[in-house]
């Protein structure tokens, strides 16, 4: 009974109770292995900035 009631109660929230997302991120999960040293992590994901 409970769950028929929330079903029907989430139906009548309004669309602005959920702000749009429209900002630009994303989420990179990166792993090495256990014990991995952090300097070894930020070598592997350094971006080249100059292009040449």
């Amino acid at each position: 009974m409970l769950t028929v009631v929330s079903v029907i109660g989430f139906g009548q929230v309004k669309q602005v109770f959920f702000p749009a997302s429209n900002t630009p991120i994303f989420y990179l999960n990166y792993f090495l292995p256990q014990g991995s040293d952090i300097r070894a992590t930020a070598r592997h994901l350094q971006i080249n900035s100059d292009p040449d």
